[in-house]
């Protein structure tokens, strides 16, 4: 962590067990660390792993008592663990909670996580924590030779954007028109920039959205990615044409070029 970190500003234990132990933790990345350097140590080959815990913030008053921040942790590697496969876990852990608002924007300051691998998850404006591949530096402090992902989400956010009572629909009645986009983006431009815009000029005829292949390679030119997504339109009341279908796409063209996103050709 760089010496300005707020994480370093540590309350300070006066009567600890050991040098270890002798502070109260403002991140459970090193507590998950010494897990996974265990699991290494006695060769499991992958392991996935949470942890429900507390971290805390010293008060600027010292006679008042520390936040207290109730945290999950996740971390894993192993064959089948990447950034993308822990997203996951963490998009079902969102889901099951019926939270609808969150983003993942890239996180370029990296500290403990690879800066170029990493994430802040924003759920509206609060952020709700970070995810991302551990720092190689990270990994070898603890002699561990995995790629390692990890995630730390903090509890009090998550529950006050959970949804409420889920509440059962009725099964459509009319058919639904599938598209699909395969797009040429700047590798600068997230994934999910571009699938927010999708959302935003399809409308309320976009009943799903699924990017189901990235592509960067020789037949890419340098500094560009394709991106292919397909396209569930449908009308609650009455069948959509391809006509509506077809415009419904042409606003999403539109959109997206605004910021330089194009049909692949």
């Amino acid at each position: 962590m760089p010496e300005n970190d707020p994480l370093r500003n540590a309350l300070v234990i006066s009567n600890p067990l050991g040098e270890d132990t002798s502070i109260m933790r403002t991140t459970a990345l090193p507590s998950m660390m010494d897990v996974i350097a265990r699991n290494c140590n006695a060769r499991a080959a992958e392991c996935a792993l949470f942890e429900d815990t507390t971290t805390y913030t010293p008060n600027a008053d010292p006679d008042q008592l520390p936040t207290e921040t109730e945290t999950l942790m996740l971390g894993a590697y192993g064959a089948g663990w990447d950034y993308l496969g822990l997203k996951g876990v963490v998009e079902k852990l969102l889901e099951t909670a019926r939270v609808a608002d969150a983003r993942f924007a890239r996180n370029t300051a990296g500290t403990s996580y690879h800066p170029g691998r990493c994430a802040d998850i924003w759920l509206g404006e609060d952020k709700l924590g970070t995810i991302g591949e551990v720092h190689p530096a990270v990994l070898a402090n603890y002699g561990v030779k995995p790629r390692v992902v990890a995630a730390e989400l903090r509890m009090d956010v998550l529950f006050a954007h959970r949804g409420g009572t889920p509440a059962f629909k009725q099964l459509p009645k009319h058919p639904a028109i599938t598209r699909d986009l395969a797009l040429v983006a700047d590798d600068a431009v997230p994934a999910a920039d571009i699938a927010s815009r999708i959302r935003k000029a399809a409308g309320k005829a976009l009943e799903s959205l699924t990017l189901f292949d990235v592509y960067t390679g020789e037949h890419m030119a340098p500094g560009k990615k394709s991106l292919a997504y397909s396209l569930v339109l449908r009308a609650a009341d009455r069948t959509l044409t391809d006509e509506e279908a077809e415009n419904a796409v042409k606003k999403v063209l539109a959109n997206l070029a605004e910021i330089s996103v194009e049909l692949r050709s």
